[in-house]
């Protein structure tokens, strides 16, 4: 039995029309059901985005500088000069008001837009560990009044008038937070978010000679901003969705590249439209672009499955950034970006028989906002130190090469030779390939082999509901890659309802996952260090010839319950055991690729 819902969206602007074809779902055979939600909200989110377009027509030719999209290929924001061609402000947040925040974001994207970006937010460790890494001159104000001052007359250098003002309310209409950012993306004029709500950053505004309104969003959202200002205002091939009390931490780069910002709502309010016709809008653009380079979501969501989902089926990479700041900084820093190659495999030996063959792979390396802020000085993960002790795989978004290029070259330098990287569900940006447009997937595959080179391994979490991969979908995605191999996961049951191994029709190696290091239980598929040693070592069933492939497991690693601490101590208990040894998961891909081809060549025809 079949169970297909399709979408065939047609749009016209112009004399110019575009079919934009998106597989919904795709399911085949028993079992494989999405869940009893999703797909009766998917429909319902796909109709209303119909209709809402069928009520605004779309006209997207951007008028947006050309430097927000200086790479074809990707959406991201680049300045102008990079960052460090001038000091740069440092401020901390705290006890800031969320208008004074939002203050200082739109007038240093003003700034960035002109010039090199000059204002850097620091909150933790990693903040200050870029710093430190990048070696730019730093300069500090005596407080954020006098910081937004400064920063106003930096504007008026550059521009030779002063910037003007864009008014919300945040308290009375809290959806004017995200119109007022919005106005600042959407138009080529320096402007700066200001709340009547707060007469301390009003102030602040009057002593720098800012006092002309620009606009004044009290009473709008930010769906109404797009619709005064009009589609051509922005570049639509990047978006942000962001509820307002989290708008500091996106609104910056927002601003910078042009970027609409809405709260991504699936129901039918007034956000929830804004939200789908948005999404429409990445749609058009992933289609116009075809295989050509990839639209981008920023922001996220707390209803993943509907989130990532809508955004598959528009071609648009999502990147889990609600918490990211200083992205416009970071992201123009000079740095070498690449993250090392995959480590060669351990020759063959008598050493691996009699033994099951076991990879840890951490998970959430997709989290742009976890890589740019806690990971790199945490103890628990990359500052942990127990690294390097042995084998761990990371998982790492290629797009943080993009976004913050200065974190993967540090990433490289200081990791060890028992550090390796695998690409985060699911290449460039987190999506459910399975429900991408075909031409899309292949953007985004290729995407990610720009930013990583080909041969490496890409870690996929398959749409939810969906119990083994999709291998067409897949062989599609390592065509353009060039990967080598697969670690595809479920949705749910710790990343462990499918164990595999498979083999795609050009040899590429496909790998899921019998257990998960994963909270504390004591049976699988999610299990706590004990649980684990007890699977592996006591569990009689398990494999352990090398020929057998069967006989090698990678293991996800919940990375909100387990630490490199426990990697550390289940691997040693493990190889203590004499029954299992640990591997980069690389080595366990390139042995199955190997197998693949022993099984291919016997199942060959002798020739006469």
């Amino acid at each position: 039995m079949t169970v297909c819902y399709s979408v065939n969206m047609a749009f016209n602007y112009g004399s110019e029309q575009t079919l934009v074809m998106c597989r919904a779902l795709r399911l085949h055979g028993t079992g494989r059901a999405v869940s009893s939600t999703l797909v009766p909200r998917l429909i319902t989110y796909l109709i209303l985005m119909i209709s809402l377009l069928a009520q605004h027509p779309l006209a997207i030719h951007s008028q947006i500088n050309e430097n927000i999209l200086a790479d074809g290929t990707f959406p991201y924001f680049r300045s102008p000069r990079p960052t460090g061609s001038e000091p740069v402000w440092v401020y901390r947040r705290d006890n800031l008001t969320q208008p004074l925040q939002l203050a200082l974001s739109t007038a240093g994207a003003a700034l960035a837009r002109r010039g090199p970006p000059i204002l850097y937010r620091i909150e933790g460790g990693g903040d200050e560990l870029w710093l430190r890494a990048s070696g730019v001159q730093t300069r500090s104000a005596t407080d954020a009044y006098e910081l937004l001052e400064a920063l106003v007359l930096e504007l008026a250098k550059a521009e030779g008038v002063y910037a003007r003002i864009v008014l919300y309310a945040p308290k009375a209409n809290p959806q004017s937070t995200n119109a007022a950012i919005t106005y600042c993306a959407g138009s080529a004029r320096a402007l700066i978010a200001a709340s009547t709500e707060d007469s301390a950053t009003m102030e602040a505004l009057r002593r720098a000679g800012v006092t002309e309104v620009e606009a004044d969003v009290s009473d709008s959202t930010a769906w109404d901003v797009v619709k005064t200002l009009g589609d051509s205002a922005f570049a639509w091939r990047l978006a942000a969705f962001q509820p307002p009390e989290k708008a500091p931490d996106l609104a910056e780069y927002a601003v910078a590249a042009g970027a609409p910002v809405l709260e991504f709502n699936s129901g039918e309010t007034a956000g929830g439209a804004g939200a789908a016709l948005s999404v429409a809008r990445l749609a058009v653009q992933a289609a116009k672009m075809g295989e050509a380079g990839i639209c981008a979501a920023l922001g996220w969501s707390g209803d993943e499955p509907m989130y990532v989902s809508q955004m598959s089926v528009a071609g648009c990479a999502v990147h889990a950034s609600d918490w990211a700041h200083s992205l416009v900084a970071l992201s123009n820093m000079p740095a070498d970006g690449r993250i090392p190659p995959e480590p060669e495999p351990e020759p063959k030996s008598d050493a691996i028989k009699g033994k099951h063959t076991v990879a840890f792979l951490t998970s959430d390396g997709d989290n742009v906002q976890w890589l740019e802020n806690a990971f790199a000085t945490n103890e628990d993960w990359w500052a942990a130190p127990e690294r390097g002790s042995v084998p761990i795989g990371w998982t790492v978004s290629p797009a943080l090469s993009a976004l913050v290029p200065i974190a993967a070259e540090y990433l490289r330098k200081t990791a060890t030779v028992n550090d390796s990287f695998v690409a985060a569900p699911s290449g460039v940006g987190y999506n459910y390939l399975e429900m991408m447009p075909p031409a899309a997937r292949r953007a985004h595959a290729a995407a990610t082999r720009k930013l990583w080179g080909p041969h490496r391994v890409v870690n996929v979490i398959g749409l939810p509901g969906l119990q083994e991969p999709e291998l067409d979908v897949l062989q599609d995605y390592a065509k353009e890659s060039m990967c080598s191999g697969f670690v595809w996961y479920t949705f749910g049951e710790g990343y462990a309802g499918w164990v595999g191994p498979t083999w795609l029709e050009d040899g590429t190696p496909v790998v899921g996952a019998k257990v998960s290091l994963w909270g504390n239980g004591s049976k699988p598929p999610t299990v706590g260090v004990d649980g684990l040693v007890h699977y592996f070592v006591n569990d009689t069933h398990l494999p352990v010839d090398p020929e057998d492939p069967r006989s090698y497991s990678v293991v996800p690693v919940g990375v909100w319950s387990h630490t490199v601490a426990d990697i550390v101590r289940a691997t040693k208990r493990l190889e203590e055991s004499g029954k299992v040894r640990v591997v980069h998961v690389s080595e366990i891909l390139e042995r199955l690729r190997e197998l693949g081809r022993t099984r291919q060549a016997r199942r060959m025809p002798k020739s006469n």
